[in-house]
């Protein structure tokens, strides 16, 4: 994964600007950034080709690999891509519900707040609701409050109970 953003060396602030112009890998800069108009249309098929495959290595990592780190970069790199990786939701969906790391499940909310897909709701109550971690719950009601538009993505990490004027149950 050495071709991949890694998050976790960032800073909060400094997250969001990764997520619009320091993905290291190239081929991937488009689905962060705004698409040219002027961009052909092999020029796009070949950028879908490598995200593509670059959200199979991802989402492989999160249901294969056994290092905890290896799959919390994973889930932090498919929340960097935001909605360009919502192919990848069910995936997340399923990973978020049995992985036993609360640092992975925490990540994985996160990335599907930011995939900004609806569909991802009734699982992210599921967890809110259930749980045994508070952050992690934390990170769904955060990830549902994006989806909602009462918080943006990728603002998550200065996010606090009083911006929703309410409190987090515990």
């Amino acid at each position: 994964m050495s071709d991949t953003l890694h998050p976790t060396l960032l800073s909060p602030k400094n997250r969001v600007q990764a997520k619009i112009g320091a993905v290291k890998d190239q081929s991937l800069r488009g689905f962060v950034q705004d698409q040219s108009p002027l961009v052909s249309a092999q020029e796009l098929a070949s950028q879908g080709a490598a995200l593509e495959k670059k959200l199979c290595e991802h989402v492989k990592t999160l249901r294969l690999h056994t290092s905890v780190p290896e799959r919390y970069a994973a889930a932090e790199a498919l929340a960097a891509l935001g909605p360009a990786a919502r192919s990848a939701r069910s995936a997340l969906e399923t990973v978020l519900l049995r992985d036993g790391s609360v640092h992975v499940r925490k990540s994985l909310a996160r990335a599907l707040g930011d995939l900004g897909d609806k569909q991802a709701e009734p699982v992210l109550r599921q967890v809110l609701e259930n749980d045994t971690d508070k952050f992690v719950r934390m990170r769904a009601q955060e990830a549902l409050d994006v989806l909602n538009g009462i918080l943006l993505p990728g603002f998550a990490d200065e996010y606090t109970p009083l911006q929703r004027h309410g409190t987090y149950s515990t």
